[in-house]
């Protein structure tokens, strides 16, 4: 097993393991229990993802190029109720309507 995400936000790494799950990927969360954003008490438990090491570097690429700052984090507001969603989402989780990539709704 190799590590090959790791961020302070379980929303974030469910995100990514779901990401890696549509490309075939099983991964595991570690230490997604250990308390609310990986926060115990005084000590921080970081939340990371863990792939199997034969698949890590396919798992690693997918990763990068999703969660690249400067095309794909950014937020898209959806044309039919106006929500805003995060980039990772293909569809509205208010309203369920499929995103139309490259539209003037990118923020």
């Amino acid at each position: 097993m190799e590590k090959v995400y790791t961020h302070e936000s379980i929303v974030m790494l469910q995100a990514a393991k779901g990401l890696l799950a549509q490309n075939g990927i099983s991964a595991n969360i570690k230490n997604e229990h250990v308390g609310a954003g990986g926060y115990v008490g005084l000590e921080i438990f970081p939340l990371e993802l863990w792939v199997d090491s034969a698949v890590a570097a396919k798992a690693k690429t997918l990763l990068e190029s999703a969660f690249d700052d400067s095309t794909n984090l950014s937020e898209w507001v959806c044309p039919q109720c106006n929500e805003k969603n995060f980039s990772s989402f293909d569809g509205c989780w208010k309203c369920q309507r499929l995103r139309d990539h490259g539209s003037p709704n990118e923020l």
